[in-house]
């Protein structure tokens, strides 16, 4: 077996009634499976679970010659600072235009403008844009969100094109892909917002990258219970993993802008264009959202390691790479989310202990007492153990721990899945 195809193996165990791919649609057309837009995600090997488990959800391939209203709405979704849905906030210099939403050769064009132009409040900005959004038309929690877009990069600098998310109130916040053609270097970034619990303060994540890419490319957006995965061209750039991650529905957002610092140099060309190719959802299979249960991952992420926990290249069970727990108090442990309160799950793992003392697999804090099993023999047997959630419990801490033992014990092929019935 493949290490790739050992990490997403473990993962298929479906459980019904999860809840881990629940969607939330307003009006939400259903997709046209005879389009351009694939049925599945089958081939991409960046997921976490097999790409041909992924159906397609809701998509837009942009081919008609106008705006879908029946998916799409011009203008923000709240009032803005001028009240009439049409400018943002003080960072933006340009006024939401409808005329900036054009399509040509089969594909959407948002346009920025040098244009004078005076909103509600009788404000005169010289630029427009384009904002076109989902709210109360269409919004999801948990699945692939993908675009294929060009930056208008060579048009010079004060440009701010978006792919983003939002939910009914701010934060959360998801940056899929967002761009500036200056400040002061050409960079986008992905990334993403979150309300810390205790404090109430807004909590920014992001990673940056000095130049914005030239022509097509794909930005995406992998989306489950306690984690978000984003790419570009299926590489992965931005690994979110925890209770920051979003559990609410989410609205999709396309636009173009123009910044108010640094402005547009007299260099910058007007008009210009973020040209999408397509816009597409997938639906997440209901899948427990346990990960690197192969340990192929040689950084660990997410597992979080003590007393040198570590991967190691060789004394694999399958694939490549194992965990290794070099004597007494080694341990690493996952958090795992989209459990389902009042349920039992069955973790099963394989375990080597060297030598003296024992590997132990255990879960704790799902809502009742620790629970694990060990074993303490040389070479590789299966563990298995059960846990049921408490009533108000959807998370659980899996962990492998060497809690005696002078040599190394050995962890490999970590699953979770719903207990069978009797």
């Amino acid at each position: 077996m493949t290490p790739v195809r050992k990490n997403v193996a473990l993962l298929l165990f479906l459980a019904a009634f999860l809840g881990s791919c629940d969607i939330a649609t307003a009006a939400a057309t259903s997709p046209d499976l005879n389009s351009d837009a694939p049925p599945t995600l089958q081939g991409n090997a960046f997921l976490t679970i097999p790409g041909e488990q992924w159906k397609l959800l809701w998509h837009d391939e942009f081919t008609e010659k106008s705006l879908d209203p029946a998916k799409w709405t011009i203008g923000l979704p709240w009032p803005g600072d001028d009240g009439a849905h049409r400018h943002h906030n003080k960072e933006y210099a340009s006024l939401i235009a409808d005329d900036d939403v054009v399509f040509q050769n089969g594909m959407l064009e948002l346009l920025t403008r040098k244009a004078d132009v005076v909103d509600a409040r009788g404000r005169t900005f010289h630029y427009t844009q384009a904002f076109i959004q989902t709210d109360r038309k269409f919004s999801y929690k948990y699945g692939y969100c993908e675009i294929r877009a060009k930056v208008p990069e060579e048009a010079g600098p004060g440009l701010w094109p978006a792919f983003w998310m939002l939910s009914a109130g701010w934060p959360p916040e998801d940056d899929v892909a967002e761009f500036w053609t200056g400040r002061p270097l050409p960079h986008f970034h992905q990334g993403y917002a979150y309300r810390l619990p205790v404090s109430g303060r807004v909590q920014w994540n992001s990673r940056h990258v000095d130049q914005v890419p030239l022509g097509f490319h794909t930005y995406g957006m992998e989306w489950g219970p306690g984690y978000q995965l984003m790419n570009m061209d299926g590489k992965i750039r931005v690994r979110v993993y925890g209770a920051q991650s979003p559990n609410v529905p989410m609205y999709l957002i396309l636009n173009s802008g123009v910044t108010s610092d640094p402005a547009p140099s007299p260099r910058t060309v007007f008009p210009n264009a973020f040209v999408v190719n397509y816009l597409r959802v997938y639906q997440r299979p209901p899948v427990i959202p346990l990960h690197n249960a192969g340990f192929e991952d040689p950084t660990l992420a997410p597992w979080t390691a003590s007393n040198k926990a570590c991967v190691v290249a060789d004394h694999a069970h399958s694939g490549h790479n194992a965990l290794c727990l070099p004597g007494s108090a080694a341990a690493a442990e996952q958090r795992i989310f989209g459990l389902t309160p009042n349920t039992t799950y069955q973790l099963t793992g394989w375990a080597d202990a060297q030598g003296d003392g024992e590997a132990r697999l255990g879960a704790k804090f799902f809502g009742a007492a620790e629970i694990w099993t060990s074993q303490s023999t040389n070479g590789y047997k299966q563990l298995s153990v059960s846990f049921t959630t408490g009533p108000h419990n959807s998370t659980a801490t899996i962990y492998c721990s060497r809690p005696a033992g002078s040599q190394s014990a050995y962890f490999d092929d970590i699953a979770v899945s719903p207990a069978s019935s009797p």
